[in-house]
């Protein structure tokens, strides 16, 4: 009892120390058809000023009341069936309402955060930026009366926090220390300036404790592979809240000496010349323990990736540029918020693309002043050119300031296997340009894309085996269980005891009689097409119940000493005992002596 009680403490203990994760406290995406909603407390809205009682939050799946001439389409909610908002469009100016959260607990020891996205547009309207805006605020009462203001928004993209383009923005703020008590709101407050309509979506509240004991071991994401002096960003998966810092190093060797080169979340790099190694430290400052990732290496790569042609736009991409490119995979909407001239490059999603198949590319353009055009290539041959062979989109529009194209891609049979690039380029038609992946433009874009050419699926894999390195084992021997497969891209190994594993060859491990059984593994190619086999395991377990039983123990010179022994699961057994004594038979006669008797199994070498 003693030994369960010390285990459930350790247990509680590390859960303890490892309570560095975010906490999620409140979601609403404003789906439910009840408004205010209620499903997770009750929000509440009330008008506060201005305009008409009505003029207030709702609750909508599309914005109702947009001047189509100066906002991009109607934009739907950011996810799921519903969003709140603001219908600033149509209410009088000055017209102020608030959407409040039910109450929050605020009391934890660490940091609060709220987070939401909202809708940013105006783009089309070169001639006037409305002052429609969100005021966000904290209070221990329903009312903004009183309250912190956290941020203030304005709905068209000039104003602050000014964007580039139209969509779905995603605003974080951290609620004051202050606030510590259990009674507290988040106030949405929308104010109208007669221009166009508010709308707020998933509305989140998150609690980061403050850091205690070691922090969990951050882990590194990010390119592996860059051509030499490009930029890249590293990422980590650390833990958040009050006292933790993340330190990034670098070195040359993965052994070091490490170099301290930036701290936050995210480490940016303007290039490298040489294959350099990085790690990064959490440290929680609250006990002045930490963790460290394992160490991330970024290659150099000389191949023909790095020797693609890089064009310009000399007025940058502020009036010309995508808000979308959704290709297999690949769904981007950063717009022009990337570089302003020259090539963004995305190295992920990196889709699979096979050969002889084909996808749907479509892409959506931005103008201020008409139509754009959209150009695309893939270097097919992956020799770091883009022939006019390989270009797979030339769309035209000479009306309208925002244009989808959308056009079918077949990837050829004899296309080169492996990781290239897709190229597209928006410019404005205004000018005549000739289409090329290379040309400079005055006004446009140029966005790169990784992509992978693998080839076609025909069969499942094949030559598909399992060999365990024993197939009758005692308990205590190690098995090691080893896959093979030709065509296949993953595996999986299910067997006896909940064993499971997605390597080729998983490690070694110890039997026990619950690892007796059958053992299938999978093999899945490209496709999604699997080949299946197994092998089976018997394990025996050691003999028990070993007994050794003379017939007297007290004996006269020359009596018969009768030995008997006794096990269960023996196999075979030897006697030993004075004057050299020994023998193989389970009950032997013999005359007086001091005996002992040693049981055998014998399975494959086991002893």
């Amino acid at each position: 009892m003693k030994k369960l009680y010390l285990l459930i403490v350790l247990f509680v203990s590390l859960i303890a120390l490892r309570s560095h994760a975010q906490v999620n406290i409140l979601t609403e995406s404003f789906d439910a058809t009840t408004f205010p909603p209620t499903a997770a407390g009750t929000w509440t809205r009330a008008h506060v000023s201005g305009g008409a009682a009505g003029d207030t939050w709702k609750r909508a799946t599309a914005a109702t009341s947009l001047d189509a001439s100066w906002v991009t389409g109607n934009p739907g909610t950011h996810t799921g069936a519903g969003m709140a908002y603001f219908n600033s469009f149509s209410y009088s100016s000055g017209s102020t309402a608030n959407l409040v959260t039910p109450v929050l607990d605020f009391t934890g020891a660490g940091v609060y955060t709220v987070s939401f996205w909202m809708f940013r547009g105006g783009e089309e309207d070169i001639f006037f930026a409305y002052n429609d805006r969100v005021k966000v605020y904290v209070n221990t009462s329903a009312s903004a009366t009183g309250a912190t203001t956290l941020a203030t928004i304005k709905q068209d993209i000039t104003g602050a926090p000014a964007v580039s383009s139209e969509g779905w923005y995603q605003y974080t703020y951290t609620i004051p220390a202050s606030y510590s008590t259990a009674t507290n709101y988040i106030i949405f407050q929308g104010i109208s300036n007669f221009g166009y309509d508010i709308q707020i979506d998933d509305v989140s509240v998150d609690f980061y404790p403050n850091c205690t004991g070691t922090p969990p071991e951050p882990i590194i994401s990010g390119t592996s592979t860059i051509c030499a002096s490009t930029s890249f960003a590293l990422s980590t998966t650390t833990s958040t809240g009050t006292g933790i810092t993340h330190q990034w190093q670098s070195a040359s060797s993965a052994s070091g000496p490490w170099t301290n080169v930036g701290t936050g979340s995210t480490y940016t790099s303007s290039g490298i010349t040489a294959t350099t190694y990085y790690r990064v430290i959490d440290l929680c400052t609250l006990s002045s323990l930490s963790d460290t990732s394992t160490v991330f290496t970024v290659n150099i790569t000389t191949g023909f990736l790095c020797t693609y042609c890089t064009p310009t736009t000399t007025s940058g991409c502020a009036d010309d540029h995508f808000t979308n490119v959704t290709f297999a995979t690949i769904n981007n909407s950063i717009g022009c918020t990337g570089l302003t001239s020259g090539v963004s490059l995305y190295t992920s999603p990196c889709p699979n693309l096979t050969a002889g198949s084909t996808y749907t590319l479509t892409v959506s353009t931005f103008g201020s002043f008409g139509g754009d055009d959209a150009q695309g290539w893939i270097d097919y041959n992956q020799n770091g050119t883009f022939a006019t062979g390989e270009n797979v989109m030339t769309s035209y529009s000479s009306s309208g300031d925002n244009n989808t194209y959308v056009v079918s891609v077949t990837i050829p049979a004899g296309a080169t296997p492996g990781i290239t690039v897709l190229r597209l380029r928006c410019n404005y038609n205004g000018i005549t340009y000739t289409v090329s992946p290379c040309n400079n433009y005055t006004y446009g874009q140029t966005q790169d894309y990784y992509v992978n050419i693998v080839s076609p699926c025909t069969a499942a894999p094949t030559a598909v085996t399992a060999t365990p390195s024993g197939t009758a084992l005692c308990a205590g021997n190690t098995l090691t269980l080893t896959g093979a497969a030709t065509t296949a891209t993953s595996y999986a190994w299910t067997g006896p005891n909940s064993f499971t594993s997605a390597s080729l060859t998983p490690a070694s491990f110890t039997v026990s009689t619950a690892s007796a059984g059958i053992y299938t593994f999978v093999a899945t190619n490209a496709c999604g097409s699997t080949t299946v086999t197994t092998t089976a395991i018997t394990v025996t377990a050691p003999p028990s119940a070993v007994l050794a039983t003379p017939s007297a123990t007290t004996l006269c010179s020359g009596s018969v000493l009768t030995l008997t022994g006794a096990a269960t699961g023996g196999t075979s057994f030897s006697w030993s005992g004075p004057a050299s004594y020994s023998s193989a038979v389970l009950t032997p006669p013999f005359f007086c002596g001091i005996y002992s008797i040693i049981e055998h199994l014998f399975i494959n070498g086991y002893q």
